[in-house]
């Protein structure tokens, strides 16, 4: 419940920092209750219930109860559908400029005139009206990169298939950029808001395998030694290396954590699943990639941030 609580505060936060349409419901809200008496039937249940609803979605624990309400397959935004924000914005603008026109004139249309541009100026600047705001979109840029490395991606496919392995950072934007790529493991995986209404999910072992992509974009990956090889990872002369020992040392712990994996157990395991495309980071190092690679049964080139190991 706390986690609710704490995004319901935030959602409100974001919700008001990329649009004031919300102001503009409350200031509506405010004005139709200083002239509920001359509302009667539909028109004052309307009145009611958008208010309540509207203090409901601003109040962070009943906007949590909405929330676990609608699952986690919905972000704190699709709460206010259950507020009727534009026919009461409309509403209240309605009767305001009939009361501020009542002995109107079509011969005297510029008495009208200030307080209608007042309330298109508050409109105008009360949201984005549908438009994106500049600077908002945090993924604009890591989108751009990702299309930008899948081209070169596809470019060495230009008749085949494929199917790729890569960083979240990768896949995430991969079936916009080019619906014809096939993916390990789809966005469901990391995000686990998507299997809401599923029934299948993914296997500890594929979860195992996201965390090691993932780590390899920091250059902490986990990789099998073989006993006798130096710290260059050469075989040596006997010599036991003291990632060996750790390893040695914390096989039992190894083998209780399921989580756990080297990363020639994920590209085994993506070969078997029919990946023929894999993108490492290069933080991971050139010698765990050709390493890979050999694995593979491919050849590795270098694209934009990541070394490209294909088959």
């Amino acid at each position: 419940m706390t986690e609710y609580l704490g995004h319901a505060w935030q959602g409100w936060l974001g919700y008001t920092d990329h649009g004031k349409l919300a102001a503009l419901l409350l200031a509506a809200l405010l004005f139709l209750w200083l002239g509920r008496k001359s509302l009667q039937g539909q028109r004052r249940e309307l009145l009611v219930y958008s208010t309540v609803m509207t203090v409901c979605c601003i109040c962070p624990v009943t906007a949590a109860g909405l929330m676990l309400y609608q699952t986690r397959f919905y972000d704190y935004q699709w709460v206010w559908s259950l507020v009727p924000g534009t026919i009461v914005i409309a509403w209240g603008m309605t009767l305001f400029l009939s009361r501020q026109w009542q002995e109107f004139r079509l011969t005297e249309w510029k008495k009208g005139l200030p307080v209608t541009c007042l309330l298109l100026a508050i409109t105008l600047l009360c949201g984005s009206m549908g438009g994106e705001v500049a600077g908002t979109d945090p993924e604009k840029q890591d989108r751009q990169q990702a299309a930008e490395v899948l081209a070169q991606v596809t470019g060495q496919f230009p008749e085949g298939e494929i199917c790729l392995w890569a960083p979240r950072k990768v896949m995430e934007y991969t079936r916009e950029t080019d619906p014809g790529i096939r993916l390990f493991y789809g966005r469901n995986l990391w995000d686990q808001s998507l299997n809401a209404y599923a029934y299948d999910v993914y296997q500890k072992d594929m979860e195992a395998i996201y965390v090691w992509m993932e780590r390899a974009v920091w250059g902490v990956v986990n990789m099998e030694v073989t006993p006798g090889e130096e710290e260059t990872g050469k075989p040596g002369d006997g010599a036991v290396t003291e990632e060996t020992r750790k390893r040695e040392d914390g096989k039992e712990k190894e083998e209780a954590d399921q989580d756990e994996i080297t990363g020639e157990a994920c590209v085994m395991a993506a070969r078997e699943a029919g990946v023929n495309c894999i993108l490492l980071p290069q933080a991971a190092s050139g010698e765990v990639a050709h390493r890979l690679s050999e694995l593979f049964g491919g050849s590795i080139t270098q694209v934009e941030g990541y070394y490209l190991l294909t088959r």
